[in-house]
């Protein structure tokens, strides 16, 4: 299992907000908003936002989804974790 934990008292369904760091690339926003809505599906994308750092090496997405369960944000890390160019999922 990853090295992640979802906070104490959760209750699903319920609202979560993910932050993602990964170097800038051309397509990168693309590939983890594709990621999300494998998992969550377009109805439960509340929202997603990036922002490019100073020295324009990273990039950041801010995502707020509903979430059904555990299990689906369990796999939605894992995913997102597997992928080369990210570097911290929070």
């Amino acid at each position: 299992m990853s090295d992640h934990s979802l906070p104490e008292g959760l209750t699903f369904p319920c609202t979560l907000d993910i932050k993602i760091f990964l170097r800038t690339g051309e397509d990168n926003f693309s590939l983890v908003r594709g990621v999300v809505l494998q998992h969550v599906g377009m109805r439960d994308l509340i929202r997603i936002s990036d922002r490019i750092s100073g020295g324009g090496k990273y990039q950041s997405l801010s995502c707020r989804v509903r979430a059904s369960n555990k299990q689906q944000m369990d796999r939605l890390y894992q995913d997102l974790t597997a992928h080369p160019d990210i570097v911290m999922v929070i």
